[in-house]
């Protein structure tokens, strides 16, 4: 027979292995709720960069314009891009100390993705932006971890600038701003499709009005454009949907992402 005091230590002993067992499935439950939130959120922002990259604005066009405006065309144009019309939510985020130095922006792009948009805005304003589940935050916060990464080169746009031959060009003592934009529009005209390419000068104000003096006759776009590059110290990088034209720096330092303006 079982005394009664071993009696209420192996009842002292179930109840405190139950608690155990209990306070453990509870700690078990909490930690996969909170993976499969982590897991939800991984998703969401995933399905927000999809939309970023699959929403393809045919034509936008700005002429020394702020950016909040700019941010407000991008929000209306996605909403009426995205099948389900939820669009993209977009919040700017601006220090009204710093809003008035923010620079004028003035784009000219055909068939480019809003997430890249988003990237050259940013680039040309000297901000930063994150994506969060779902909103894409831009924002002059030198905290933000900046997501402003060179996206890989497009084929098709490696295939124009080798395919469309300019008959005849000629520059006279005419600024670099100016060239690259008569080079946009010739490329529109030769291009089949007439969409032609996208230049991004992401160059200095004095890079913007180097003088240029030129005379090329059949020539393919790609060599034209290496052609002033290398006339102006200027060079450039074949991105995703444009061609990113930015001031050659030194050997022993690395290129100044964040200066921008867009053309």
């Amino acid at each position: 027979m079982i005394s009664t005091s071993k009696h209420c230590s192996i009842l002292s002993f179930l109840i405190a292995l139950a608690v155990l067992v209990g306070t453990a499935t509870i700690c078990l439950t909490a930690s996969t709720k909170e993976a499969m939130r982590a897991a939800e959120t991984s998703q969401d922002q995933k399905n927000l960069q999809k939309k970023l990259d699959s929403l393809i604005i045919d034509r936008m066009e700005f002429v020394d314009t702020p950016v909040q405006p700019i941010v407000n065309w991008i929000r209306m144009r996605s909403k009426e891009l995205d099948p389900k019309g939820g669009g993209i939510n977009i919040l700017l985020k601006i220090n009204p100390q710093n809003a008035e130095s923010i620079p004028l922006i003035t784009m000219d792009f055909k068939n480019i993705s809003i997430g890249e948009i988003i990237r050259y805005v940013c680039l040309n304003c000297k901000l930063k932006y994150k994506i969060e589940d779902y909103v894409v935050i831009i924002t002059d916060d030198d905290s933000m971890k900046d997501k402003s990464v060179v996206t890989a080169a497009n084929k098709e746009l490696q295939k124009k600038l080798a395919t469309l031959i300019v008959d005849n060009m000629e520059f006279e003592e005419l600024p670099v701003s100016e060239c690259f934009i008569l080079i946009v529009g010739k490329s529109r005209e030769l291009d089949p499709d007439k969409t032609g390419v996208n230049i991004f000068l992401q160059v200095s104000k004095a890079s913007m009005g180097k003088p240029i003096t030129m005379s090329v006759s059949k020539i393919p776009l790609q060599s034209l454009i290496n052609s002033i590059c290398q006339a102006t110290g200027l060079d450039y990088r074949i991105e995703k949907y444009a061609i990113a034209i930015f001031d050659k720096e030194p050997a022993n330092k690395s290129p100044d992402t964040q200066k921008g303006y867009i053309k």
